[in-house]
């Protein structure tokens, strides 16, 4: 299995969307055997760890793409997950500088 992991600051908008809609690309295209897209924080300073989805992105999700966010919890990224990774996906530069920084 190989992960695909998107990263945002507090795992609640940006990264749950993109963890979601791949994973529905991975299903429609039959690799969902193969790869699974999972997604996390940053930091807690926003967001504690366990919180939902935000609000904005249960609708959007619903009703673009039929899509329920509702079991989605925050995660903060670990060592343990940068080792596991097959890709690592920075939802902004600063995303992709601050898991450099962080973690090199």
């Amino acid at each position: 299995m190989k992960y695909i992991y998107f990263i945002c600051t507090s795992n609640t908008c940006r990264s749950p969307i993109a963890e979601a809609l791949c994973r529905q690309y991975l299903q429609e295209k039959g690799l969902s055997d193969h790869y699974e897209a999972r997604s996390r924080a940053l930091t807690d300073a926003y967001e504690p760890e366990d919180s939902p989805a935000a609000e904005q992105s249960h609708r959007v999700m619903a009703e673009l793409h039929s899509i329920d966010m509702s079991p989605h919890r925050s995660k903060m990224l670990s060592e343990g997950d940068l080792s596991e990774a097959s890709f690592i996906v920075g939802m902004t530069q600063g995303h992709i500088n601050a898991i450099r920084d962080s973690y090199s």
